[in-house]
């Protein structure tokens, strides 16, 4: 098995969009992170999940996830619910219902190793990265032409 598919969650764990009440069962459109994301990191929307963890994963837990995820397969089972919902965000409400979540589902079903260790995908990150793509459509205050001074 390759790191590469180590990374890709099991079957088991891919679950079908409509199955999150608050991940709505739409087509990626043009807002939601998942479409934003694939257009900044050059992937195909198949490949949103692996890719997204591998961006999202603290550090730390990238090197070892593979090894983990062969030893306890669905030991990262919380952290693709939570990729999946979060590429269904469109706003800022969204991410945070979605963050809320994955923190609430950490905080009960994480376990010590978990929680204590830093191995899962880190919600810090994921907030950050969806501001920046969010931002990324505005243009910057810096992008637009300065007045010209009459004298």
């Amino acid at each position: 098995m390759s790191a590469d598919n180590a990374m890709q969650p099991p079957a088991s764990q891919r679950l079908p969009k409509e199955t999150s009440a608050s991940a709505p069962a739409a087509t990626d459109s043009r807002e939601t992170f998942r479409f934003k994301f694939c257009e900044r990191f050059g992937c195909a929307i198949e490949e949103y999940d692996r890719l997204a963890f591998s961006k999202l994963v603290f550090g730390h837990a990238r090197v070892v996830a593979p090894l983990i995820r062969l030893a306890i397969p669905e030991f990262f089972g919380e952290d693709y619910k939570f990729i999946e919902y979060l590429g269904h965000c469109a706003g800022a409400r969204d991410l945070t219902v979605e963050l809320q979540e994955f923190k609430d589902a950490n905080r009960l079903r994480g376990g010590v190793i978990r929680m204590n260790f830093n191995l899962r995908v880190s919600g810090r990150k994921a907030k950050h990265l969806f501001r920046d793509l969010k931002n990324q459509e505005r243009p910057s205050a810096t992008a637009l032409p300065k007045p010209a001074i009459i004298p």
